[in-house]
């Protein structure tokens, strides 16, 4: 996600006077990475929800307190392995795009493309220009 958004500052920081390290300080400030969301409780009182995440790494939990909790983790964040013929079988590189693996270098390879829309898309542009979602 930080390399997305460092990718999107890089191209079109503005204004220039802003200065990219303050943007990138701003989004580490912001956002909390490698952390999973456990848990929320919402309390009468403070009119607050409090929520209880998990940092992936380290698995120490920390408690969060939010005025607005907005659930936006979509049903399309769990990848959908369609049921091809032969799948379980093929002795070739596959992974599904959620689940992109960094290792797998795209030259000189012959790359089937299972999928349509956006993420279709951004999958190919990613596998030429040797970037990783």
């Amino acid at each position: 996600m930080l390399e997305y958004w460092e990718g999107l500052i890089d191209r079109y920081r503005k204004p220039p006077s802003f200065g990219l390290e303050l943007i990138r300080q701003e989004l580490n400030d912001t956002f909390m990475f490698n952390t999973e969301y456990k848990s929320s409780k919402w309390s009468d009182a403070s009119q607050t929800h409090t929520l209880t995440l998990s940092n992936s790494e380290t698995k120490e939990e920390t408690n969060l307190e939010a005025e607005i909790l907005i659930s936006a983790n979509g049903p399309l964040s769990t990848p959908q392995i369609p049921g091809i013929a032969g799948l379980q079988s093929f002795k070739g590189i596959k992974f599904h795009n959620l689940r992109w693996d960094k290792n797998v270098d795209f030259s000189s390879k012959r790359v089937a493309v299972i999928g349509n829309g956006s993420s279709a898309v951004q999958l190919i542009v990613s596998a030429i220009s040797g970037r990783s979602l």
